[in-house]
């Protein structure tokens, strides 16, 4: 299909959790995500749950074969040469990352959810309606400013009016029968402090109806997320409750700012094996994703002191995927591996514990933990030659584990973007154009 049909769903990166390809063989994969480059209307990105790489057999690809660089033809590939990854890196381009996102952009029509606004935007907002008279424009604005603007009627005349007013004095509520939230901000820079949240949200957080709550035992991390809560929602008080055991629960309570973790729209995050970053994530700047990566570490990492790496476990394959990816875009591979754990029978006390997922483990080298500067996350320093840089340029590779070769006679389709790329859960494809100075092709 076409950049023009994803648009219908909204402008930039949406979801489609129900949603699947259909390839030419009749077979099934989960579709993530489509992203839509906004500035010339085309698909950028296609995110699926899975996918393979194929190739008719004069495609050139490069390989390393006892250990030397070579590039051969796809027919004369052989088990256990090593195929050359590429890093997402040079992607997205610098000015094009994400510096901050705007709920009004990420919340879909139809919600329940009202803006609030100042004495000065309302004026703005009710002299709109050009055929309204000056005595229904004065109502207009008391009510405005009383109860806000709806936000599907906001983003009807949103094109007309946002280069006049600043959307940083917005603020979002929910208006339900008798129950009126407290007000959260439209806007939220994409900072290291609010990637190191986001980690350690999705390692040790909670989030029910009312609440998000991030459970921790060491001070340090207590202390962070205490001042980052209040600072996150401009609230005064952030509750703390201490356990017998020494850990504490953090809890902001914000039933709006919950919910749009639960819909998907800041991220999924309901039940350890189904977690899932939000698809913006991905076009996140680098500091972002670097503080995102720090959290995660402190939360669900562990530091291998013998082979001088980290890993980070976790019961959710795509969260494991996504942690990929952010490695990827920052230039490194993360490995994953699986430990059969779903149907294990685990007795505490008197209860007994039956595990519904397998257990994904990311390992990151610590030379790329010391090239990616994690220096806010606590286990990471814990590393011996943490600060000891990378003196060389890693080539990652892969090998080669099986090969299939199949007769074809049909029509082959070239899938054309902007930047060459297309990426499929963890595969990453190109049209063969050169991804770096080498000329390395993949």
């Amino acid at each position: 299909t076409t950049a023009s049909y994803f648009l219908h769903f909204g402008i930039g990166t949406t979801m489609f959790p129900d949603w699947k390809i259909l390839s030419k063989d009749g077979k099934f994969t989960d579709l993530i995500s489509v992203s839509v480059y906004t500035r010339v209307n085309y698909i950028n990105t296609i995110r699926a749950s899975h996918g393979t790489i194929k190739v008719t057999d004069n495609c050139i690809i490069p390989i390393y074969r006892k250990q030397k660089y070579i590039k051969i033809s796809a027919k004369n590939i052989q088990k256990y040469d090593c195929l050359i990854e590429a890093s997402l890196k040079d992607i997205i381009k610098e000015e094009d990352k994400l510096q901050e996102i705007n709920l009004i952009d990420l919340i879909p029509i139809h919600s329940n959810i009202s803006i609030i606004v100042t004495p000065k935007i309302a004026t703005l907002l009710a002299n709109f309606p050009i055929n309204e008279s000056k005595e229904d424009r004065v109502k207009l604005r008391e009510k405005y400013i009383k109860e806000g603007i709806s936000l599907d009627n906001y983003k009807c005349i949103r094109s007309h009016i946002v280069d006049t007013i600043d959307e940083n004095e917005l603020g979002l509520i929910v208006k339900k029968p008798n129950v009126v939230t407290k007000p959260i901000p439209a806007k939220y820079k994409l900072t290291r402090e609010f990637g190191r949240f986001y980690g350690l949200l999705y390692s040790e957080g909670c989030i029910t109806r009312k609440y998000i709550c991030i459970t921790n035992s060491d001070h340090k991390i207590i202390d962070f997320v205490k001042m980052y809560f209040a600072k996150l929602l401009h609230r005064d008080k952030v509750t703390v409750y201490i356990h017998e055991n020494g850990c504490s629960d953090i809890i902001l309570s914000s039933v709006l700012f919950a919910s749009l973790f639960r819909n998907n729209i800041l991220g999924f995050h309901y039940g350890s094996g189904n977690l899932k970053l939000p698809n913006w994530f991905f076009f996140a700047n680098d500091e972002f994703l670097k503080g995102f990566l720090s959290g995660t570490i402190d939360g669900d990492g562990c530091v291998d002191v013998p082979q001088n790496r980290i890993v980070i476990c976790t019961s959710s394959e795509t969260f494991a995927e996504d942690i990929q990816v952010v490695c990827s875009r920052l230039g490194y591979i993360a490995s994953v591996k699986v430990r059969k754990r779903k149907g294990t029978i685990t007795r505490i006390r008197d209860k007994t514990y039956i595990r519904n997922f397998d257990e994904y483990r990311v390992t990151i080298n610590n030379l790329d933990i010391a090239d990616m500067d994690l220096y806010d996350s606590i286990k990471a320093r814990k590393l011996k030659g943490y600060i000891n840089k990378r003196k060389y340029k890693r080539t990652y590779t892969n090998f080669v584990r099986s090969i299939d070769k199949y007769n074809f006679n049909d029509c082959v389709y070239d899938f054309k973007t902007s930047n060459h790329y297309f990426a499929a859960g963890t595969q990453l494809l190109h049209d063969c154009t050169s991804i770096n100075s080498e000329n390395i092709y993949t």
